[in-house]
């Protein structure tokens, strides 16, 4: 199992488009709204790290992506713990 963070930049005055497209769509955990230089934050999780790739490459496709960046990928079985 591969969880991936990324971060993501659409055109302006499309984040809720961009937002209705990606939230029920495969893989995608949890989307949300960030302030700076990207729009949104998602986590991501697939099967495998070419999974996950895939995944991020059918996001990056998303008509008003302009741009994502991988924060942090975690090909273990380790626990991301929720912070308190």
């Amino acid at each position: 199992m591969a969880i991936g963070i990324t971060m993501l930049k659409v055109l302006p005055g499309m984040e809720h488009r961009v937002y209705h497209a990606l939230r029920c769509k495969d893989g995608i955990l949890y989307i949300c709204a960030v302030f700076g230089e990207y729009d949104f934050m998602l986590v991501l999780q697939a099967e495998g790290l070419n999974e996950l790739r895939g995944l991020i490459g059918g996001i990056d496709d998303t008509k008003d992506v302009i741009a994502t960046q991988m924060i942090l990928v975690n090909n273990q079985n380790e626990m991301l713990a929720q912070a308190c």
